[in-house]
């Protein structure tokens, strides 16, 4: 969808977050989510508020905005549409596997309708060392689930921890996220990749301020995409 916006505010939308001390790597190609937003665009071409739920990150409380990826990523939202009510709920999964999660994703998105559902998933199953197929399916079910809802899914997958004895555990998680949702139009922020591209050019800021950076960086992303 093509929104008819003047190009000043376009600039607006698409310009970057405020700025923050130590400085964020610059931009990656890893970044480009690879698949449409067709309700948060039209969430964007109407008038009303812009409902957006994060699963799996922010604070420990239901609602709470205390982790910095989840800050960041609604400070940006905010400051790049300017006059616009952009309301974030937070539904923390810390700890929980995906297929625990994937009921509180139902719930919340059943009660509040959002225009988009961000959900950061992974990293429980691998610690647990769950099936990577079992994993699989349970993300593709829940986005085959949100699409009938007529919401968008943006899915994040797993952090890179360099030389980590962990790291190809945590690959095959990532790989096993991008595999259930081929074929499917759900974008996948690769925060994996992005870190990883971070690592090869010697740019890997400190972890509070690296989650930051990506939450600015998904801001970006969501409008660039919902605004083409």
């Amino acid at each position: 969808m093509r929104l008819a916006l003047p190009l000043l505010l376009l600039a607006l939308l698409l310009a970057p977050g405020p700025a923050r001390a130590g400085g964020c790597p610059g931009p990656v190609p890893e970044a480009d989510l690879g698949a449409g937003l067709p309700r948060l665009a039209g969430a964007l071409a109407a008038a009303g508020p812009v409902d957006i739920l994060l699963v799996g990150m922010g604070g420990a409380r239901a609602g709470s905005l205390e982790g910095p990826f989840a800050q960041s990523l609604s400070q940006a939202l905010q400051h790049r549409l300017p006059g616009r009510e952009v309301r974030v709920q937070i539904i923390p999964t810390a700890g929980m596997l995906a297929k625990d999660a994937a009921e509180r994703v139902r719930r919340a998105t059943t009660e509040t309708e959002p225009a988009l559902v961000v959900w950061r998933t992974g990293m429980a199953d691998a610690l647990a060392m769950t099936d990577p197929a079992k994993f699989g399916l349970t993300i593709r079910r829940m986005a085959e689930w949100v699409a009938a809802q007529q919401s968008d899914l943006v899915l994040v997958d797993l952090a890179y921890h360099a030389g980590s004895p962990q790291e190809p555990t945590y690959r095959r998680y990532v790989e096993a996220l991008g595999t259930a949702v081929r074929g499917m139009a759900v974008p996948v922020f690769r925060r994996y990749a992005i870190m990883e591209a971070w690592g090869r050019q010697g740019a890997t800021p400190a972890a509070a301020l690296g989650e930051s950076c990506l939450g600015e960086m998904l801001a970006g992303a969501l409008l660039r995409q919902a605004l083409r």
